[in-house]
Protein backbone atom coordinates (compact mmCIF):
# COMPACT_ATOMS: atom_id res chain seq x y z
CA UNK A 1 0.00 0.00 0.00
CA UNK A 2 1.68 2.47 -0.07
CA UNK A 3 3.24 4.74 -0.30
CA UNK A 4 6.40 5.46 -2.05
CA UNK A 5 9.14 8.75 -3.05
CA UNK A 6 9.13 11.26 -6.24
CA UNK A 7 11.75 13.42 -8.00
CA UNK A 8 12.58 16.17 -5.29
CA UNK A 9 9.53 14.81 -2.46
CA UNK A 10 8.60 12.10 -0.10
CA UNK A 11 7.72 8.96 -2.15
CA UNK A 12 5.31 6.11 -0.45
CA UNK A 13 5.56 2.73 -1.55
CA UNK A 14 3.82 3.61 -0.39
CA UNK A 15 2.95 5.10 -1.99
CA UNK A 16 1.18 7.34 2.42
CA UNK A 17 -1.99 10.24 -1.66
CA UNK A 18 -3.94 7.05 -2.50
CA UNK A 19 -4.51 4.96 -3.50
CA UNK A 20 -1.55 6.48 -4.42
CA UNK A 21 1.75 4.94 -2.80
CA UNK A 22 2.18 5.56 -1.30
CA UNK A 23 3.26 4.19 -1.14
CA UNK A 24 7.08 3.77 1.15
CA UNK A 25 7.94 7.23 1.92
CA UNK A 26 11.79 8.09 0.20
CA UNK A 27 13.20 11.75 0.17
CA UNK A 28 15.30 12.53 -2.01
CA UNK A 29 18.69 14.67 -2.04
CA UNK A 30 17.40 17.45 -4.10
CA UNK A 31 14.50 18.26 -1.78
CA UNK A 32 12.91 18.13 1.63
CA UNK A 33 9.65 17.64 2.00
CA UNK A 34 6.40 18.25 -0.78
CA UNK A 35 2.75 18.40 -0.66
CA UNK A 36 1.14 15.27 1.46
CA UNK A 37 0.52 12.47 -0.37
CA UNK A 38 -2.72 10.77 -1.64
CA UNK A 39 -1.74 7.36 -0.13
CA UNK A 40 -1.10 4.06 -1.75
CA UNK A 41 -1.64 1.95 1.06
CA UNK A 42 -1.28 -1.54 0.21
CA UNK A 43 -4.59 -3.09 0.71
CA UNK A 44 -4.16 0.69 0.88
CA UNK A 45 -4.08 3.31 -0.79
CA UNK A 46 -3.04 3.81 -4.22
CA UNK A 47 -0.65 6.80 -5.11
CA UNK A 48 1.09 8.37 -4.21
CA UNK A 49 1.80 11.17 -2.52
CA UNK A 50 2.65 14.39 -4.03
CA UNK A 51 5.50 14.15 -4.89
CA UNK A 52 5.21 13.43 0.32
CA UNK A 53 4.14 8.39 -0.66
CA UNK A 54 4.45 9.34 -2.30
CA UNK A 55 5.52 14.47 -7.48
CA UNK A 56 8.70 15.95 -9.46
CA UNK A 57 11.67 17.93 -8.71
CA UNK A 58 9.57 20.68 -10.41
CA UNK A 59 7.11 20.66 -7.36
CA UNK A 60 7.93 23.39 -4.72
CA UNK A 61 9.78 21.97 -1.87
CA UNK A 62 11.92 23.24 1.43
CA UNK A 63 15.30 22.73 0.19
CA UNK A 64 17.44 19.71 2.09
CA UNK A 65 19.97 20.91 4.04
CA UNK A 66 22.85 18.61 3.51
CA UNK A 67 26.38 19.16 4.40
CA UNK A 68 27.59 23.14 3.97
CA UNK A 69 30.95 24.45 3.57
CA UNK A 70 32.99 27.04 4.43
CA UNK A 71 31.81 30.81 3.13
CA UNK A 72 34.12 32.67 1.48
CA UNK A 73 35.43 35.85 2.30
CA UNK A 74 35.24 36.72 -1.17
CA UNK A 75 32.46 37.69 -2.91
CA UNK A 76 31.25 35.67 -5.74
CA UNK A 77 30.77 36.67 -9.00
CA UNK A 78 27.77 37.19 -11.00
CA UNK A 79 25.74 33.95 -11.57
CA UNK A 80 25.65 33.33 -15.74
CA UNK A 81 22.51 33.23 -16.82
CA UNK A 82 20.03 30.43 -15.84
CA UNK A 83 20.00 27.88 -18.47
CA UNK A 84 17.30 24.93 -18.64
CA UNK A 85 18.69 21.30 -18.15
CA UNK A 86 16.99 19.22 -20.75
CA UNK A 87 18.86 16.18 -19.97
CA UNK A 88 16.50 13.74 -17.45
CA UNK A 89 17.16 13.08 -13.96
CA UNK A 90 17.12 9.33 -12.86
CA UNK A 91 16.36 8.39 -9.13
CA UNK A 92 17.23 4.93 -8.06
CA UNK A 93 14.78 3.64 -4.98
CA UNK A 94 15.90 0.64 -3.26
CA UNK A 95 13.42 -0.23 -0.03
CA UNK A 96 13.18 -2.71 2.51
CA UNK A 97 9.83 -3.25 4.11
CA UNK A 98 9.48 -4.89 8.03
CA UNK A 99 6.04 -5.96 9.01
CA UNK A 100 5.06 -4.85 12.65
CA UNK A 101 3.01 -4.49 15.07
CA UNK A 102 -0.59 -6.83 13.46
CA UNK A 103 1.38 -7.46 10.82
CA UNK A 104 1.32 -10.62 11.24
CA UNK A 105 -0.85 -13.89 9.70
CA UNK A 106 -2.38 -16.79 10.92
CA UNK A 107 0.22 -19.91 10.19
CA UNK A 108 2.10 -17.69 8.26
CA UNK A 109 5.34 -15.20 9.22
CA UNK A 110 5.20 -11.72 8.42
CA UNK A 111 7.74 -10.83 5.52
CA UNK A 112 10.09 -9.54 7.18
CA UNK A 113 12.82 -7.53 5.35
CA UNK A 114 11.40 -8.01 2.06
CA UNK A 115 13.85 -5.77 -0.65
CA UNK A 116 12.99 -4.52 -3.82
CA UNK A 117 14.43 -1.51 -6.14
CA UNK A 118 12.04 0.90 -8.01
CA UNK A 119 12.90 4.07 -9.50
CA UNK A 120 12.05 7.49 -11.00
CA UNK A 121 12.97 8.85 -14.09
CA UNK A 122 12.05 12.51 -14.43
CA UNK A 123 12.12 14.89 -17.45
CA UNK A 124 11.89 18.81 -18.22
CA UNK A 125 9.51 20.23 -20.47
CA UNK A 126 9.83 24.04 -19.84
CA UNK A 127 11.27 25.43 -16.32
CA UNK A 128 7.93 24.74 -14.69
CA UNK A 129 6.49 21.90 -16.27
CA UNK A 130 7.82 18.01 -16.27
CA UNK A 131 6.67 14.75 -17.01
CA UNK A 132 7.76 11.83 -15.09
CA UNK A 133 7.55 7.94 -14.39
CA UNK A 134 8.26 6.45 -10.89
CA UNK A 135 7.84 2.44 -10.61
CA UNK A 136 7.87 1.37 -7.18
CA UNK A 137 6.66 -2.01 -5.19
CA UNK A 138 3.61 -2.42 -2.03
CA UNK A 139 5.00 -5.02 -0.11
CA UNK A 140 4.08 -6.14 3.31
CA UNK A 141 1.88 -8.64 5.57
CA UNK A 142 -1.53 -7.07 6.67
CA UNK A 143 -3.68 -7.57 10.36
CA UNK A 144 -7.07 -7.25 10.67
CA UNK A 145 -8.33 -5.87 14.15
CA UNK A 146 -10.61 -9.39 14.83
CA UNK A 147 -8.26 -11.85 12.67
CA UNK A 148 -5.49 -12.40 10.63
CA UNK A 149 -5.17 -12.70 7.10
CA UNK A 150 -3.59 -15.40 5.94
CA UNK A 151 -1.51 -13.91 2.94
CA UNK A 152 1.35 -11.36 1.54
CA UNK A 153 0.48 -8.64 -0.13
CA UNK A 154 2.99 -7.82 -3.31
CA UNK A 155 2.07 -4.73 -5.61
CA UNK A 156 4.53 -3.13 -8.60
CA UNK A 157 3.13 0.25 -8.95
CA UNK A 158 3.21 2.73 -12.16
CA UNK A 159 3.05 5.98 -11.87
CA UNK A 160 3.17 8.08 -15.22
CA UNK A 161 2.68 12.14 -14.18
CA UNK A 162 3.14 15.60 -15.70
CA UNK A 163 3.80 18.03 -12.76
CA UNK A 164 2.96 22.11 -13.10
CA UNK A 165 4.72 24.63 -10.54
CA UNK A 166 2.51 27.44 -10.28
CA UNK A 167 4.62 29.36 -7.61
CA UNK A 168 6.88 29.21 -4.64
CA UNK A 169 3.56 27.53 -3.03
CA UNK A 170 0.98 25.98 -5.56
CA UNK A 171 1.56 22.89 -8.09
CA UNK A 172 -0.10 20.81 -9.44
CA UNK A 173 -0.29 17.26 -11.30
CA UNK A 174 -2.45 14.96 -13.74
CA UNK A 175 -1.64 11.41 -14.46
CA UNK A 176 -2.38 7.58 -14.02
CA UNK A 177 -1.80 4.94 -11.96
CA UNK A 178 -1.89 1.36 -12.49
CA UNK A 179 -1.51 -1.33 -9.57
CA UNK A 180 -1.49 -4.85 -9.79
CA UNK A 181 -1.19 -7.96 -7.57
CA UNK A 182 2.10 -10.66 -7.94
CA UNK A 183 1.39 -12.37 -4.74
CA UNK A 184 -0.71 -15.02 -2.85
CA UNK A 185 -3.02 -14.90 -5.69
CA UNK A 186 -1.52 -13.33 -8.57
CA UNK A 187 -3.53 -11.05 -10.58
CA UNK A 188 -2.87 -12.96 -13.87
CA UNK A 189 -3.48 -16.45 -12.16
CA UNK A 190 -5.98 -18.17 -13.97
CA UNK A 191 -7.76 -19.39 -10.71
CA UNK A 192 -7.74 -16.09 -9.13
CA UNK A 193 -12.00 -14.51 -9.94
CA UNK A 194 -11.07 -11.59 -8.75
CA UNK A 195 -7.93 -10.63 -9.63
CA UNK A 196 -6.74 -7.25 -7.41
CA UNK A 197 -5.86 -4.44 -10.08
CA UNK A 198 -5.97 -0.40 -10.06
CA UNK A 199 -6.65 1.65 -12.92
CA UNK A 200 -6.81 5.62 -11.79
CA UNK A 201 -6.31 9.01 -13.29
CA UNK A 202 -5.79 11.41 -11.13
CA UNK A 203 -5.58 15.61 -10.64
CA UNK A 204 -3.54 16.81 -7.84
CA UNK A 205 -2.99 19.91 -6.29
CA UNK A 206 -0.19 21.14 -3.44
CA UNK A 207 0.62 24.16 -1.70
CA UNK A 208 3.39 24.84 0.41
CA UNK A 209 3.36 27.28 3.28
CA UNK A 210 6.00 29.47 3.94
CA UNK A 211 8.61 27.98 6.62
CA UNK A 212 8.01 28.33 10.07
CA UNK A 213 10.72 29.89 11.10
CA UNK A 214 10.05 29.08 15.27
CA UNK A 215 10.24 25.16 14.29
CA UNK A 216 13.72 25.57 12.63
CA UNK A 217 12.43 26.61 9.33
CA UNK A 218 9.86 23.58 9.36
CA UNK A 219 7.44 22.86 6.15
CA UNK A 220 3.97 22.52 6.18
CA UNK A 221 1.99 21.20 3.22
CA UNK A 222 -1.35 20.20 2.28
CA UNK A 223 -2.25 18.14 -0.52
CA UNK A 224 -5.72 17.34 -2.39
CA UNK A 225 -6.39 14.70 -5.21
CA UNK A 226 -9.34 13.93 -7.23
CA UNK A 227 -8.89 10.64 -9.00
CA UNK A 228 -11.26 8.83 -11.71
CA UNK A 229 -11.26 5.15 -11.53
CA UNK A 230 -11.08 3.50 -14.44
CA UNK A 231 -12.05 0.15 -16.34
CA UNK A 232 -13.72 -1.45 -13.27
CA UNK A 233 -15.54 -4.63 -13.40
CA UNK A 234 -18.06 -5.15 -11.36
CA UNK A 235 -18.42 -7.07 -8.24
CA UNK A 236 -19.29 -10.69 -8.77
CA UNK A 237 -22.63 -11.52 -7.85
CA UNK A 238 -21.70 -14.11 -4.68
CA UNK A 239 -19.48 -11.47 -3.32
CA UNK A 240 -22.57 -9.42 -3.33
CA UNK A 241 -24.88 -12.25 -2.12
CA UNK A 242 -22.20 -13.25 0.56
CA UNK A 243 -22.64 -9.81 1.72
CA UNK A 244 -25.91 -7.95 2.02
CA UNK A 245 -24.93 -4.79 4.20
CA UNK A 246 -23.32 -3.86 0.37
CA UNK A 247 -25.91 -2.55 -2.14
CA UNK A 248 -24.71 -3.01 -5.29
CA UNK A 249 -21.27 -2.11 -6.62
CA UNK A 250 -19.61 1.48 -6.56
CA UNK A 251 -18.96 1.77 -10.23
CA UNK A 252 -16.80 4.40 -12.05
CA UNK A 253 -16.73 7.58 -10.45
CA UNK A 254 -14.77 10.49 -9.17
CA UNK A 255 -12.94 9.93 -5.21
CA UNK A 256 -11.74 13.07 -3.32
CA UNK A 257 -8.91 12.06 -1.23
CA UNK A 258 -6.01 14.23 0.55
CA UNK A 259 -3.35 15.21 3.14
CA UNK A 260 -0.97 16.75 4.91
CA UNK A 261 2.92 16.74 6.04
CA UNK A 262 5.11 18.30 8.25
CA UNK A 263 8.45 19.04 8.13
CA UNK A 264 10.63 20.09 10.68
CA UNK A 265 14.67 20.28 9.98
CA UNK A 266 16.76 18.81 13.24
CA UNK A 267 20.39 19.17 12.26
CA UNK A 268 20.59 21.33 8.97
CA UNK A 269 24.48 20.89 8.85
CA UNK A 270 24.35 16.79 8.60
CA UNK A 271 21.11 16.89 7.12
CA UNK A 272 18.86 15.55 9.44
CA UNK A 273 15.11 15.73 9.03
CA UNK A 274 11.92 14.57 10.96
CA UNK A 275 8.49 14.41 9.35
CA UNK A 276 5.19 13.40 9.87
CA UNK A 277 1.93 13.08 7.44
CA UNK A 278 -1.41 11.93 7.80
CA UNK A 279 -3.40 10.92 4.48
CA UNK A 280 -6.98 10.39 4.00
CA UNK A 281 -7.37 7.66 1.38
CA UNK A 282 -8.51 4.63 -0.45
CA UNK A 283 -8.00 1.67 -2.38
CA UNK A 284 -10.88 0.97 -5.37
CA UNK A 285 -9.57 -2.42 -6.46
CA UNK A 286 -11.13 -4.01 -9.47
CA UNK A 287 -13.62 -6.48 -9.12
CA UNK A 288 -14.53 -5.42 -5.24
CA UNK A 289 -17.66 -3.90 -4.67
CA UNK A 290 -16.63 -0.90 -2.80
CA UNK A 291 -13.91 1.47 -2.08
CA UNK A 292 -11.48 1.12 0.69
CA UNK A 293 -10.77 3.96 2.50
CA UNK A 294 -8.04 4.61 5.18
CA UNK A 295 -6.41 6.98 7.83
CA UNK A 296 -3.12 6.44 7.04
CA UNK A 297 -0.13 8.38 9.38
CA UNK A 298 2.84 7.95 8.48
CA UNK A 299 6.17 9.31 10.69
CA UNK A 300 9.87 9.04 10.70
CA UNK A 301 13.27 10.83 9.82
CA UNK A 302 15.74 11.34 6.63
CA UNK A 303 19.12 12.03 6.34
CA UNK A 304 20.48 13.81 3.23
CA UNK A 305 23.85 12.86 2.61
CA UNK A 306 24.69 14.87 -0.23
CA UNK A 307 23.01 15.55 -3.60
CA UNK A 308 23.20 12.57 -4.66
CA UNK A 309 22.25 10.04 -1.94
CA UNK A 310 19.58 10.29 0.78
CA UNK A 311 17.99 7.88 2.98
CA UNK A 312 14.49 7.83 4.66
CA UNK A 313 13.32 5.94 7.59
CA UNK A 314 9.52 5.57 7.67
CA UNK A 315 6.86 4.19 9.82
CA UNK A 316 3.33 3.47 8.49
CA UNK A 317 0.10 2.70 10.65
CA UNK A 318 -3.00 2.36 8.32
CA UNK A 319 -6.32 1.79 9.27
CA UNK A 320 -9.53 1.05 7.07
CA UNK A 321 -12.31 3.10 8.37
CA UNK A 322 -15.00 0.29 9.88
CA UNK A 323 -17.06 -0.06 6.74
CA UNK A 324 -18.05 -3.68 7.43
CA UNK A 325 -16.40 -5.17 4.19
CA UNK A 326 -14.49 -6.96 3.11
CA UNK A 327 -14.68 -8.33 6.96
CA UNK A 328 -17.94 -8.16 8.91
CA UNK A 329 -18.15 -5.22 11.63
CA UNK A 330 -16.27 -4.03 14.22
CA UNK A 331 -13.29 -5.46 12.34
CA UNK A 332 -11.09 -3.48 9.70
CA UNK A 333 -8.15 -3.67 7.74
CA UNK A 334 -5.12 -2.69 10.16
CA UNK A 335 -1.23 -3.06 9.32
CA UNK A 336 1.61 -1.82 10.43
CA UNK A 337 4.97 -1.63 8.76
CA UNK A 338 8.59 -0.24 8.99
CA UNK A 339 10.29 0.89 5.52
CA UNK A 340 13.83 1.83 5.24
CA UNK A 341 14.34 3.60 1.20
CA UNK A 342 17.51 5.27 -0.16
CA UNK A 343 17.46 7.27 -3.27
CA UNK A 344 20.18 7.79 -5.26
CA UNK A 345 19.80 10.98 -7.36
CA UNK A 346 21.06 11.28 -10.55
CA UNK A 347 21.18 14.42 -12.18
CA UNK A 348 23.56 16.03 -14.77
CA UNK A 349 24.95 19.19 -14.86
Amino acid sequence: MGSFVTGGAFVRSLTILTSVPVFAIALQGSALAQPAPSPSPSVAPSAAPMAPMPGASAQPSAQPQGPTEPKSAVPNPAPPPNKMNYLPTIDIIPQSTFATGTDFTQGQPAHNGVTKIGGKITQAILSNLSASYQHGYIDETIGNSGFPINGYVSDPTDDFRLNYTASKALSAAVGYFYRHRTCCPASNDPTNLQPITVHEAYLELGYAFPAIQALNGAQFSLNGRATQTLAHHPAPRSVLLANPQIHGDEGNRIWPTGGASLVVPIDKKNGFNVFGTYSYAKDYFDYQPIAFWYNIVDYGFTRVVNPVLSFTFDTTNLTQHRQGYPFPNFNAIHRTKFVLSADIHLSAK
